[in-house]
């Protein structure tokens, strides 16, 4: 998991890919089903942790695409990815 965020009462779990080129697909297919459930297994214990007051839940990915040099050539923010 790597962003948390929250936006009025809605709790948002981001998961960030990056990539250089694209020989493995765009970022965002890197999120599938295994990785998706783990993520969800990680929301559930912030959840239960932190037991904060949220009304809804979603799962957002942030896919980028870097330059060899590490500059943005795209990227895509897909909300409630999954």
């Amino acid at each position: 998991m790597d962003i948390i965020a929250q936006k009025g009462d809605l709790l948002i779990f981001i998961e960030v890919k990056t990539r250089r080129n694209l020989d493995f697909g765009i970022p965002a297919e890197a999120v599938d089903r295994t990785k998706q459930n783990r993520i969800k297994k990680i929301a559930e214990l912030y959840i239960s942790t932190k037991k904060p007051k949220f009304k809804k839940i979603r799962f957002d990915i942030m896919s980028i695409i870097l330059s060899k040099s590490g500059k943005i050539l795209d990227w895509e923010y897909l909300i409630n990815a999954f």
